[in-house]
Order: C-alpha cells, then structure tokens, then sequence
C-alpha cells in the first residue's frame, strides 16, 4: 500500500511540475511579445498640452473637441478612456501616455466632447 501511494504521488508531482513549466512559458513568451512591442507617442508633449483648450466647466463649449485632440495625438488613441452620462451631459476622461510605462502623460476631462480639464505627469 505504501509503494502504491508513493507511485501516484510522484506521478501527481511530476504532473503538476510539467503544468507549471508549460504556463512558465506561456507566461515568457505574453512579456516577450509585450516588450517587443513598446510604443512611443511623440505627441505626449508639454507643447501639445499647451494647444488644449480649456472650455466652459459647466458646459464644454469652446474647448478643445475630442476629434481635434485625436488629430492631435496623431490618430493615437488614448490608454486609458472612460466615458460617463448623467444629467444630459457626457463626461469623458482619457489618458494619452508617452510609452507603455505610463509614467508620462497628459489626462484630459471632455465635457461634451469638449475640453474642460487637463493634467500632465512627466513631461519635461
């Protein structure tokens, strides 16, 4: 009974480890097409944020439009984009990073589709 036991243990062992090793090299080749990949936005630029137009806080109007910031970052769309609508307005907020890294970047608030509010982190 004990030989028996020690059988299907080491199978058990050796199935788990030929598992793991097999999601160790899924996981290397994910980073590795990642890292391949790092992508660089000329446009995240304290000059470009200077060209954002800040509208009216209550309603957007005379600010930057999306579409414009858009052509702005060169056709690049931003990381990070969330979109809310209440009380018959639509708010957008969207990061445009410099890299992957994300440590570099402009954020802007549409309200409307307008510019209403912009930040910059990085940019030097």
């Amino acid at each position: 009974m004990l030989i028996k036991l020690g059988k299907y243990s080491m199978l058990s062992i050796m199935l788990f480890i030929t598992i793991a090793l097999v999601g160790c090299q899924n996981l290397k080749d994910a980073v590795d097409d990642t890292n391949e990949k790092l992508e660089f936005n000329k446009n995240v630029s304290l000059e470009n944020i200077e060209k954002i137009k800040l509208g009216d806080k209550e309603t957007g109007d005379g600010g930057t439009t999306y579409d414009e910031m858009m052509e702005l970052m060169g056709g690049v769309h931003p990381a990070n984009r969330a979109e809310y609508e209440g009380n018959g307005k639509t708010i957008i907020e969207a990061e445009w990073w410099r890299d992957n890294l994300g440590n570099k970047y402009i954020s802007v608030n549409f309200l409307n589709e307008k510019a209403s509010g912009k930040f910059q982190e990085g940019l030097d």
